[in-house]
């Protein structure tokens, strides 16, 4: 008996192999970012994206947690310990320091805390990219960040006011760095110390660490708030004046927020630079301005 063909379609030509790209690299991670290899995490998949400012679970994230985001705040502190302590323990006196000695030392504490904080995310595998922001660095957001940086100063300046008006007796600020007097030298450094470490520092501490843990898990008011007050609150040498602390509140809130609208953390390092350019010209001039 014949064989009767089998039914359906007949056999087609034989299919090559699927070659779909693998899924893309989420750019939101959720908590601890996994160690990653080169190219697994590329900068910036999407220029257009912003700082959400809805639903924290829909924020750009760091992968750095909230806790996470603490110890590195605690590391800046420490990291001034172990400056004067290391310059204690080679029998510098630190209480006499004075002119370029002491601004070079503040030098060394910043330099130590951005090393800390860069050698952690190195060590644990984290993005430093995403500490810049969603939005790839250019150069028209150094134009907007001496805009917003003169504007920030302007606001700080009103608070001050309105806080001395407030409250007559309220002392004013007073910052070290700014009433040194020197020459050439002693210049170079306090604007290396001022308008560069300063602010790339800070902005890298409260602005990219605090700020973005804090508002994909506290939402955006709640992250503004809390960068904001520990940025006032740490800096200790202006803790006894009510116009510096009301003022130091008012520019943590608005760096933060340009940071969050502009989605580039070059604008508030850029800000933060021109303010305290303004501030040492000012003092420079006027020493009993804020």
């Amino acid at each position: 008996m014949t064989d009767l063909p089998p039914s359906g379609p007949p056999p087609g030509p034989p299919q090559p192999p699927s070659s779909s790209p693998p899924p893309a690299p989420d750019r939101r991670p959720d908590g601890p970012a996994p160690r990653r290899g080169r190219g697994d995490d590329p900068p910036w998949p999407d220029t257009d994206a912003r700082h959400d400012a809805g639903d924290p679970d829909e924020a750009f994230r760091t992968g750095i947690s909230l806790l996470a985001a603490f110890l590195i705040l605690a590391w800046s502190i420490l990291a001034q310990v172990v400056v004067v302590a290391v310059a204690v323990a080679a029998g510098v006196d630190v209480d006499g320091l004075s002119g370029l000695a002491s601004i070079w030392l503040v030098v060394g504490m910043q330099v130590l805390t951005l090393a800390g904080v860069l050698g952690w995310l190195r060590l644990t595998g984290r993005s430093a990219w995403r500490l810049l922001g969603p939005v790839r660095p250019r150069w028209r957001h150094v134009g907007f960040g001496i805009g917003l940086g003169a504007v920030g100063f302007l606001l700080v300046q009103v608070t001050a006011l309105v806080v001395v008006a407030a409250f007559p007796d309220s002392q004013a600020p007073s910052q070290a760095l700014l009433e040194i007097e020197g020459g050439v030298a002693t210049t170079i450094a306090v604007v290396v110390a001022t308008m560069v470490m300063a602010p790339i520092v800070e902005e890298t501490t409260y602005r990219a660490v605090l700020f973005q843990s804090a508002r994909s898990r506290v939402g955006l008011v709640g992250g503004l708030v809390l960068s904001s007050l520990l940025f006032a609150f740490t800096h200790l040498e202006v803790l006894n004046s009510l116009p510096a602390v009301f003022g130091l509140l008012v520019l943590g809130l608005w760096l933060a927020a340009i940071f969050h609208r502009t989605g580039s953390l070059v604008v508030p390092v850029v800000a933060h630079a021109t303010f305290n350019g303004i501030t040492l010209l000012l003092a420079s001039l006027v020493p009993t301005s804020l």
